[in-house]
């Protein structure tokens, strides 16, 4: 699995979003929309209208990296 609960991701052609569940082992998400996109709550997992289950393939990143690491900041 590329993507961990609370991962910001994009999907094309829906926006932005968190990742609220990894939902199978075939690399679909439960993502919470930042928008209402008309969806639904992912069985309870989001706020009605913003969720809906993505696949692995039609998700990108939004957190920063760098090579396969993934930046961490703490406040100081």
């Amino acid at each position: 699995m590329r993507f961990k609960v609370g991962d910001r991701v994009i999907e094309n052609g829906m926006g932005h979003g968190t990742v609220m569940a990894v939902y199978d082992r075939k690399g679909n998400y439960a993502i919470e929309f930042d928008k209402n996109i008309g969806g639904h709550d992912c069985n309870g997992l989001t706020k009605g209208g913003h969720g809906w289950y993505c696949l692995e393939r039609d998700l990108t990143s939004t957190n920063p990296t760098i090579g396969n690491s993934r930046l961490e900041f703490k406040w100081v």
